[in-house]
C-alpha cells in the first residue's frame, strides 16, 4: 500500500510539473490598454473609399478583464472621439506574439454610422515590455487598409 501512494505522488509530481512547464512558455495575451496608431488606407481603386492612400492617426483603447481572450474596444480618431466599436478574440501563437481577429462598429452618430462590418486582423507582439500591434482591417463599405501602434 505504501509503495502505491509513493508512485501516485510521484506520477502527480511529474504530471504538475509538466504542466508548469508547459504552460510557462506561452506568452500572456494582456494587451488591454491605449495604443496610438497609424491607419493608412489601400491605394487600390474601390468605389467606397473616398480617401485612397490616406494615412490617419488614431488611437485604439481595448479592454480585456483579467486578461479573458475575448475583449472589447473603442477607436478613437486623432482628436479623441469615438468613430468605431471594436470586439474581437486574442490567442498566443508563440514566439511571444498573439493574434487577434475582430469586428468595428461605426459609433451611431459619425461619419462612420453603418459601417458595421469592419474586419480587423492584427499581431501584436512586445518590443521590450510594450506592446505592439500590427494588422489589416477590410471595410465593405468604406476604405481597407493597414494600421499599426504601440502602447502607451
Amino acid at each position: 500500500m505504501k509503495l502505491l501512494r509513493v508512485v501516485i505522488v510521484t506520477a502527480l509530481a511529474i504530471f504538475l510539473t509538466g504542466l508548469v512547464s508547459s504552460t510557462q512558455g506561452a506568452p500572456q495575451c494582456c494587451i488591454g490598454g491605449k495604443y496610438r496608431a497609424t491607419f493608412k488606407d489601400s491605394t487600390a481603386p474601390d468605389p467606397m473609399c473616398q480617401t485612397p492612400g490616406e494615412v490617419h492617426g488614431g488611437y485604439f483603447v481595448f479592454h480585456q478583464p483579467q486578461c479573458e481572450p475575448r475583449f472589447r474596444g473603442t477607436l478613437l480618431d486623432a482628436q479623441g472621439n469615438k468613430i468605431f466599436y471594436i470586439t474581437g478574440v486574442i490567442a498566443p501563437i508563440g514566439e511571444g506574439k498573439c493574434k487577434f481577429k475582430g469586428t468595428a462598429f461605426g459609433v451611431p452618430g459619425t461619419e462612420f454610422e453603418g459601417e458595421n462590418d469592419v474586419t480587423m486582423k492584427a499581431i501584436f507582439y512586445k518590443v521590450g515590455d510594450r506592446w505592439h500591434i500590427k494588422g489589416t482591417f477590410d471595410n465593405p463599405d468604406g476604405c481597407d487598409g493597414t494600421f499599426k501602434g504601440a502602447k502607451q
